[in-house]
């Protein structure tokens, strides 16, 4: 369906904040995405290479119309782009400044905080042909999202604060969750590690049939 405008789309959906991913602007483009009545919030691609179409890839973006404007708002999931709303010190004593900035290169999450609620809008990496000869590397680098990800919810929720992680996670939570796997009752493949790391943090895994 085409709503013909984005403010247009905002008004159809009828909603006080509106998470977008995969939003695919560069930093010049921001000015598109901007809406009278509304503040918006965005994380866009820093990595301007061929694979990321020189930086129009990913991003998300969180819209707030102006009467639930948060009390804070930052961007990435480890807290080297922006520590207002906090981070884990572990993770910055496991990995470099560096690291931390790769992680967050590619524009994968807006944080915001409403009263005691920190809004996490996550665009998470997805094991796909986008860098198709280095496959083990967007393995790797999913995990590191996915681990500092975690890091930031838990560090969040230590402080006090309802965490309400949403988006898109590029992870089928179990085989019913996939056509595939369903049509291979017999010999199902094992489970990849970003499902594993999401059944764990969801808590005890559904039985297959439930």
């Amino acid at each position: 369906q085409s709503f013909g405008s984005l403010a247009a789309l905002l008004a159809a959906l009828d909603a006080d904040i509106v998470c977008f991913q995969e939003v695919k602007l560069r930093e010049m483009e921001r000015h598109l995405a901007l809406v009278d009545g509304w503040d918006s919030y965005f994380s866009l691609c820093r990595a301007r290479e061929p694979r990321t179409s020189g930086g129009r890839y990913a991003g998300v973006a969180t819209f707030c119309r102006t009467g639930c404007r948060p009390r804070l708002a930052a961007e990435g999931v480890t807290g080297v782009l922006d520590s207002s709303i906090g981070h884990r010190a572990s993770l910055v004593a496991e990995s470099s400044e560096e690291e931390l900035r790769q992680i967050d290169s590619e524009g994968r999450c807006v944080i915001t905080v409403h009263a005691d609620l920190a809004l996490l809008n996550v665009y998470a990496p997805a094991n796909t042909a986008s860098d198709p000869a280095a496959p083990e590397r967007r393995r790797a680098f999913k995990a590191s999202f996915l681990r500092a990800l975690e890091l930031r919810c838990r560090d969040r929720a230590a402080a006090g604060l309802r965490v309400l992680l949403i988006g898109d996670m590029n992870i089928s939570p179990s085989r019913l969750d996939s056509a595939r796997e369903a049509e291979l009752l017999q010999a199902p493949p094992p489970p990849s590690a970003s499902r594993l790391w999401l059944q764990a943090l969801l808590g005890p895994p559904r039985p297959f049939f439930a």
